[in-house]
């Protein structure tokens, strides 16, 4: 059974984990086709070669290839789990509080 995400908290479930690096408890993307692979920033932005100097404390940073300020970095998209920690949601189904949820995550440890 995983552990549960708490949409109320800022807390991290044990297995939100840089695939990379083993950062915790920071807010991470994952590739669009629900790979459990995760990145945090800095690995995520060095893999996708995407500058993120405008990224902000919320997540959203003004995209190199669009030049419009979005959530995902290259084609990774916001890591959002179920409350049940089994799967990830879709970009366009994340309810406003599992967003939140994300959003509060720090950046970086």
């Amino acid at each position: 059974m995983q552990e549960p995400v708490n949409y109320a908290s800022s807390a991290t479930p044990s297995n939100y984990v840089c695939s990379v690096g083993n950062e915790t408890g920071v807010k991470l993307w994952r590739t669009a086709n629900f790979s459990r692979t995760l990145f945090c920033i800095d690995h995520g932005s060095s893999r996708y070669n995407e500058d993120v100097s405008t990224m902000t404390n919320e997540g959203r940073h003004i995209s190199d290839e669009s030049g419009r300020w979005t959530y995902q970095l290259g084609l990774l998209v916001p890591a959002v789990p179920f409350e049940e920690n089994d799967a990830f949601r879709q970009v366009t189904d994340i309810p406003p509080s599992a967003m939140n949820w994300w959003k509060r995550l720090p950046l970086r440890q």
